[in-house]
C-alpha cells in the first residue's frame, strides 16, 4: 500500500500533502543481541519500518540508553521542504512491556543530504504512550535528502528493565516520491522479516513455552517428617552452595524477558511463592547478551499511595558441565520497603528470595528456592515432563515455620 495524506493548516486551507517514503534499512548504533534472537526476530532496528508493535527496536548499550541513535536510509528524494515521521514509542506489544521497558522522552532528528550535510535538525518530546505520535520538521529551503537520523537524548526509564525501546516508524515528505521504488523498499523489509522469523522457528534454541499449561491445581496434599523434608532438600542445597563457590557471573548475559505465570490452587488463591515470576530462567539458553557486569542486574524503586520499596535483582551465578552446558543457575532477589500508613512495627518490611535452578539437557529438572519475610520457608520443585519436554506436574516439597511450629508439608500439583 503506498500513502499520500493531506493535512490541513490551522488557518484551515489544505496544508503539506505528505507522500511515504519507505526506507532502505535501519542501522542503529547497537542493538540487543542474543542466543535467543541470532536470526534477528526480536530487536533490530529494522523492526521500526514493519509497522508491527509487536515488534521493536531495543538499544543494547548498559544504563538507559541516552546518546544512542538510529539511521534510516533512503532512497534520495529531490525537492523536500518538510519531513514528518510518525512514531510508536517504547515497546508496544502490550501494555506491561511498554511499562516495564524503557523509550526515548527526547529525541534529536536529523535530515541528511546525499553529500552526509546536515540539512535541517529539531528537538522533540515523545511521550509513553500506546499509538502513534507526530514529529514535523520544516527545511529551510527545498532540498534532496538520503538519510534521517535520531539520537536520544533522554529517557523515559522502565520500571522493570533500563533497555531503550521504539515499535515503529513511519517517513513522509512533502515532495513527489516513486511509488515504485517505495514498494520495492516496502517489499525487501517485509522479505527480510519473513526470512529472519523462518530461521527463527527452525532454530533449537527457539524454545517452546517449558510449561505445558498457566494453570495447576494441587492434587493432594500430606503433612511429612522434617527428616524426609531435610533429605528431599539436601543434594539442591549442596548444589546452591557449589553455584555460589564455583559459578561465574553471568558477565555479558542477562536472561530473557517472557510473561508472568502465575499458578492457582483449586480455591482460586495463587500459590504463595514469588517464584513463579521467575520463569524466564527456565531456557538457560535464552540467555541473552547485557553489557553490565555488576553483581546487580537491577534496581528497581517505585513509590504508591500506600508504601515506598526497592527491589534489587541479582545478576544470575552460572555452572556449567564440561561441555559447557548450564548445569544450574543461581541468583537472587531482594526487596524493602517502607508503609506510609502502618504501625511502627509493620512500618518498615524486608524480603530476601535466593533460588537455585537445576537443568538436564538444558531443561530444569529442580528448583530450590529460600526465602526470609518475616520468617525463613524452603520450598523444592521436582518437576514432571511429557514428551515434549513441558512441564506438566511437579511434586512440591515446603518446609516453614509458623507462629512458632515448624511445618513440613509435600503437594502434588497437575497441570489443567
Amino acid at each position: 500500500m503506498f500513502w499520500m495524506i493531506l493535512f490541513l493548516g490551522v488557518d484551515g486551507q489544505p496544508g503539506h500533502i505528505w507522500h511515504r517514503l519507505y526506507p532502505q534499512d535501519a542501522i542503529a548504533s547497537s542493538y540487543l543481541k542474543s542466543a535467543y534472537n541470532r536470526y534477528d526476530e526480536n530487536y533490530h532496528p529494522r523492526y521500526v519500518l514493519d509497522d508491527d508493535p509487536d515488534t521493536a527496536w531495543t538499544e543494547g548499550v548498559d544504563g538507559q540508553g541516552e546518546g544512542e541513535h538510529l539511521t534510516l536510509p533512503l532512497t534520495p528524494v529531490p525537492s523536500v521542504t518538510a519531513v514528518r515521521l510518525r512514531i510508536r514509542n517504547g515497546y508496544q506489544k502490550s501494555a506491561m512491556l511498554l511499562d516495564a521497558n524503557g523509550a526515548p522522552q527526547t529525541l534529536r532528528i536529523e535530515v541528511v543530504g546525499s553529500n552526509g550535510r546536515v540539512l535541517g535538525t529539531t528537538v522533540a518530546d515523545v511521550e509513553r504512550t500506546p499509538g502513534w505520535q507526530d514529529v514535523e520538521l520544516s527545511l529551510p529551503t527545498s532540498q534532496t535528502i538520503a538519510s534521517l537520523r535520531l539520537e536520544i537524548l533522554k529517557v523515559h526509564p522502565g520500571k522493570t528493565y533500563s533497555d531503550g525501546c521504539v515499535s515503529d516508524i513511519q517517513v513522509f515528505v512533502d515532495a513527489p516520491v516513486d511509488a515504485q521504488v517505495q514498494q520495492a523498499n516496502r517489499m525487501a523489509t517485509m522479505q527480510w522479516k519473513q526470512e529472519r522469523q523462518a530461521l527463527a522457528e527452525r532454530d533449537p534454541k527457539a524454545l517452546p513455552d517449558p510449561f505445558s499449561s498457566h494453570r495447576f491445581v494441587r492434587t493432594s496434599q500430606s503433612v511429612i517428617s522434617e527428616n524426609e523434608a531435610v533429605a528431599a532438600m539436601a543434594p539442591m542445597k549442596r548444589l546452591m552452595a557449589r553455584t555460589y563457590e564455583e559459578g561465574t557471573l553471568a558477565r555479558g548475559e542477562r536472561v530473557d524477558h517472557a510473561p508472568t505465570v502465575r499458578f492457582r490452587l483449586p480455591n482460586g488463591d495463587e500459590l504463595s511463592s514469588v517464584v513463579f515470576n521467575l520463569e524466564w530462567l527456565f531456557a538457560p539458553e535464552r540467555l541473552h547478551l547485557s553489557e553490565t557486569e555488576d553483581a546487580w542486574r537491577s534496581v528497581v524503586k517505585s513509590e504508591d499511595e500506600s508504601e515506598e520499596r526497592e527491589t534489587k535483582t541479582s545478576n544470575v551465578r552460572i555452572l556449567r558441565d564440561v561441555d559447557g552446558e548450564v548445569s544450574a543457575l543461581t541468583g537472587r532477589i531482594q526487596s524493602h520497603g517502607r508503609r506510609k500508613h502502618a504501625s511502627v512495627m509493620r512500618m518498615f518490611w524486608e524480603d530476601d528470595l535466593e533460588f537455585t535452578i537445576r537443568y538436564v539437557d538444558g531443561r530444569p529438572q529442580q528448583m530450590l528456592t529460600s526465602r526470609i519475610f518475616e520468617t525463613q520457608e524452603w520450598s523444592l520443585f521436582v518437576f514432571d515432563r511429557n514428551a515434549d519436554h513441558q512441564i506438566t506436574g511437579f511434586t512440591l516439597y515446603h518446609l516453614a515455620v509458623v507462629d512458632g511450629v515448624e511445618q513440613d508439608v509435600r503437594s502434588r500439583f497437575q497441570a489443567i
